[in-house]
């Protein structure tokens, strides 16, 4: 399990806002430029990221920050361990392209 958060810009303060919590992280992720971050995530978790697809923003995945582009969100049925009992429940797979970590 993890916490994606992305930057709020509107603030000004540098801040970040959960964007989506837990995640389920399908892979070790791999930080290199062009890598992509693939996840699980249930519908009723996903927060404002919902809205992300196409948008180069500055994330944090558990307070580690990255620049990325959220490719695709969609729905799914859950493979990963940690929603093994939730499998009923409405869930999302999700790939960030890493752009460049900060």
């Amino acid at each position: 399990m993890a916490c994606l958060s992305m930057l709020n810009e509107e603030s000004g303060s540098g801040s970040f806002v959960v964007c989506a919590n837990p995640i389920f992280v399908l892979a070790e992720p791999q930080w290199q430029e062009g890598a992509e971050l693939t996840f699980e995530v249930l519908e009723s978790d996903v927060g404002s990221l919902l809205s992300q697809t196409g948008t180069l923003k500055e994330y944090a995945l558990d307070g580690q920050p990255f620049w990325g582009k959220l490719t695709t969100l969609e729905r799914c049925v859950s493979t990963h361990q940690g929603l093994a009992l939730l499998r009923d429940k409405p869930a999302l797979r999700g790939a960030l392209t890493i752009i460049n970590r900060v």
